[in-house]
């Protein structure tokens, strides 16, 4: 899928011009610039669907540094600079990636959250390992579901709150 038919080729390649320069890259304003703040968010997430080149469902630090590319062939390198602060900004729990969403991961993870439904209702399950190597599993909505519910939604929006946040 190329970007163009998801955004306005002209507003990339004002952006792009915009950010030629080495170290001038602000993402907040690029995104801003290509139109992709004023999207929903399944446009978003084709965005981010063409610029995970390994199709991983994260966009790695490697990715991250050809990322105007993603927008436009002729579009630059970032500096090792800018993608670092661009990593820094939008990897909220410091795992090197960026998630367009928890739904986007291959494998779930050791304490994600699994559906299950027990007469009639669904519930939450998730299994974790503490610091002792005790492992347990916690079923129903209790208070180590509920705050590890509201850690996911946290995780989930990082992409949107890096693209939508105010300049």
């Amino acid at each position: 899928m190329a970007m163009s038919s998801i955004l306005n080729t002209d507003d990339i390649k004002k952006a792009l011009h915009a950010f030629a320069a080495a170290d001038s890259f602000d993402h907040k304003k690029f995104f801003e610039m290509v139109g992709l703040k004023a999207k929903p968010f399944d446009d978003v997430r084709k965005v981010f669907t063409v610029l995970d080149a390994d199709n991983s469902g994260f966009i790695e630090e490697e990715e991250l540094k050809y990322v105007l590319k993603g927008f436009a062939k002729d579009g630059r390198d970032l500096t090792d600079k800018e993608t670092q602060k661009f990593l820094k900004a939008a990897d909220k729990d410091g795992d090197g990636k960026i998630g367009v969403d928890g739904k986007r991961q291959r494998q779930r993870p050791l304490g994600s959250p699994k559906q299950t439904t027990h007469n009639g209702r669904q519930s939450l399950s998730h299994t974790h390992t503490h610091t002792h190597t005790n492992t347990h599993t916690h079923t129903g909505y209790t208070n180590c579901n509920i705050s590890f519910i509201k850690s996911m939604r946290f995780q989930t929006t990082v992409l949107r709150q890096i693209i939508f946040s105010p300049i």
